[in-house]
């Protein structure tokens, strides 16, 4: 799941719902810094021990690598579907609602079946 630095929290609802509804999927948490911003690297650190869960990883990404090489905008979340090789596979955008739940799972779901 890939989101701005600020937008952070928004990717708490999807992985609270996926969890509930898919077994066995390793979850990476992107916080992108945009170019503009004059956030370091410590700064969204230090913030991020604050704002997320103990045991939470999240990478952050200062240089925009996720989103550039992605073409992502991250004002809202990424929902990014990675196979086992590293392929990617599917991507979602958008706060979480039921609608968009529902295909995020399918796809997770048809991928699982193929291991």
């Amino acid at each position: 799941m890939v989101v701005t630095a600020k937008r952070l929290r928004n990717i708490k609802p999807w992985e609270r719902h996926l969890r509930e509804r898919v077994d066995g999927v390793h979850y990476l948490r992107i916080a992108d810094v945009p170019a503009d911003s004059r956030a370091t690297h410590d700064t969204v650190a230090a913030k991020i021990r604050v704002r997320v869960p103990e045991g939470v990883s999240v990478l952050i990404d200062t240089e925009r690598v996720w989103a550039t090489e992605l073409q992502l905008d991250t004002e809202r979340p990424n929902l990014l579907i990675i196979d086992r090789d590293g392929s990617l596979i599917g991507s979602f955008r958008g706060l979480f609602t039921p609608e968009l739940l529902e295909p995020v799972v399918d796809q997770i779901d048809d991928l699982l079946e193929k291991k």
